[in-house]
């Protein structure tokens, strides 16, 4: 299973929208301005259809795959 590069752009936009909320958070708080970017980049993701991706199915396999016989 690999990754595709045709979905990138949905990474590109989701960390533009994250750093705008960074820099308007900023004088709130550092653990503000973390909480609401990690939610900022989690929605835009959503908002951009990253749930509905080939990248996400891959992701969501690989996560729930058992482990190989060689890794005890």
């Amino acid at each position: 299973m690999t990754l595709s590069a045709a979905g990138l752009w949905r990474y590109a936009v989701a960390t533009g929208a994250m750093l705008v909320v960074v820099s308007l958070a900023r004088p709130l708080g550092v653990a503000v301005a973390i909480t609401l970017a990690a939610a900022t980049y989690a929605a835009a993701l959503w908002a951009l259809g990253y749930t509905r991706s080939s990248d996400h199915l891959v992701v969501k396999r690989l996560l729930v795959e058992q482990p190989q016989a060689g890794w005890r």
